[in-house]
């Protein structure tokens, strides 16, 4: 990060991270689909 944050030319590490963490509708989307594909089945146990 340090790197980037030279590169780019931001004050400090907090300007780069709140210049470039955002996120889109799309990418949150995007992301709760992928968790959801992975996200593991409720298995039913039968009553006893």
């Amino acid at each position: 990060m340090n790197a980037i944050q030279k590169r780019t030319g931001h004050a400090n590490l907090k300007v780069l991270s709140d210049t470039y963490s955002h996120v889109t509708p799309k990418m949150e989307q995007e992301t709760s689909e992928k968790f959801d594909k992975h996200k593991p089945k409720k298995s039913v146990r039968p009553h006893n």
